[in-house]
């Protein structure tokens, strides 16, 4: 049974998706509540409320506790994603003209911020800047590094890439260059297993209807999946010496894609969508054993779940999406659009609709007997911790 869980913010706020998960300790970034509705919108009068973040919430499921904490600068554009068990965070902020990006670390047991590094934009060799620092990547890796990369319009090239440890104990900037692999990094995310902290990356910017055209076209985007371990990550890095190919779980053929991923008892599992057979591919990784097995699926399956022991999988049809029991072969639901299935839980599953033009946010659990609402109002879900963290809502 999921745990519900209720905080109260400021009615001028909002709470912005996740950024950050340590442990028990939820992190979320608040901004304030803009009213958009309107058809003459004045986005010039309300560009620093749509830029800048006011401050942090953290949110301990195991004390049930709340804590907001207000920006003390006034220009904080970026909160890190967190690629570590370290209860920290880094943040990024700017001068009025841009020109200066002031970074910052948080220690989200104690309370304090530090400044961290201080960096002049007018030492690149970029133009003058008009908007915030684009940050394409910002994670923490553990208590000490924080991987940065940045872009702008260059003064002699069309952009100018720059990669970076920001080292929270010196203070310096340790810049490196990227190689292939990072250069075209999707996502980097944690997992840990066994007490050891793991990064997972995947490559590869293409989605799985762009990767289909590029096969169609006879072109090649490349796409691996890599899981490597923190520490020997950030060594590589220090030393120069960026070679990831070792680390590599899987590297997509031209016809395939990447669609899913689950992790279950130290075991990564892969699902992979096969464009030539329209069919799908299971790969397991065993972390201990480093072993990989591939097991042909004959559906073209686009998320994969676990529960209880059991494998699922879910095809996407015309006028519904189907959950296969991997296992047995049989179909266990079937849901008529426009709700799609997101999630397994104990009593059963859940499901949303998902339509761009959709303002409900319901989600409604589908048993064998019937259908009910599951969650309603401002809330946000955690499926693998197995929680709901209601936003200015009654107990239920």
């Amino acid at each position: 049974m999921m745990q519900r869980y209720y905080i109260t913010i400021p009615d001028e706020y909002q709470l912005l998706p996740s950024v950050s998960l340590s442990g028990d300790i939820c992190l979320f970034s608040m901004r304030t509540r803009v009213d958009m509705s309107d058809d003459d919108f004045n986005f010039d009068a309300h560009m620093d409320d749509l830029l800048f973040d006011k401050g942090m919430l953290t949110y301990n499921t195991r004390t049930n506790t709340a804590a907001i904490y207000y920006f003390e600068q006034k220009r904080v554009f970026s909160l890190s994603e967190s690629c570590s068990r370290a209860p920290v965070v880094f943040y990024a902020s700017c001068s009025e003209d841009y020109r200066l990006v002031y970074f910052y670390k948080r220690d989200l047991i104690t309370g304090i911020s530090n400044l961290v590094h201080t960096l002049d934009t007018r030492l690149l060799d970029i133009d003058p800047l008009t908007a915030p620092l684009a940050l394409h990547d910002f994670y923490t890796l553990n208590e000490r590094y924080a991987l940065i990369s940045y872009m702008a319009p260059g003064r002699k090239t069309r952009y100018e890439r720059y990669d970076a440890l920001l080292d929270s104990l010196t203070g310096e900037l340790v810049y490196f260059t990227a190689n292939e692999m990072l250069r075209y990094m999707e996502c980097m995310q944690p997992y840990d297993y066994a007490g050891q902290d793991y990064l997972w990356i995947k490559t590869g910017e293409h989605m799985v209807h762009e990767r289909k055209q590029d096969w169609i076209k006879g072109e090649q985007e490349p796409e691996e999946i890599i899981l490597a371990e923190v520490e020997q990550f950030i060594a590589m890095v220090l030393h120069h010496r960026i070679d990831l190919t070792p680390f590599v779980l899987h590297s997509s053929q031209p016809n395939e894609a990447f669609t899913d991923y689950i992790t279950v008892d130290g075991k990564i599992i892969v699902l992979i969508e096969q464009f030539d057979s329209k069919d799908s591919a299971l790969l397991i990784h065993d972390i201990r054993q480093q072993t990989t097995d591939r097991i042909a699926q004959p559906r073209i399956y686009n998320r994969i779940y676990h529960k209880q022991g059991r494998l699922y999988a879910r095809e996407q049809m015309e006028q519904s999406n189907i959950l296969y029991d991997l296992q047995t072969g049989s179909i266990v639901f079937d849901i008529a659009e426009p709700q799609q299935i997101i999630a397994l839980c104990e009593q059963g599953v859940l499901t949303t609709d998902m339509r761009l033009d959709n303002e409900d946010n319901t989600i409604y659990l589908h048993t064998d007997h019937k259908t009910t609402v599951f969650v309603e109002g401002h809330y946000f879900i955690n499926y693998e911790q197995d929680f709901i963290l209601f936003i200015n809502g009654e107990e239920q």
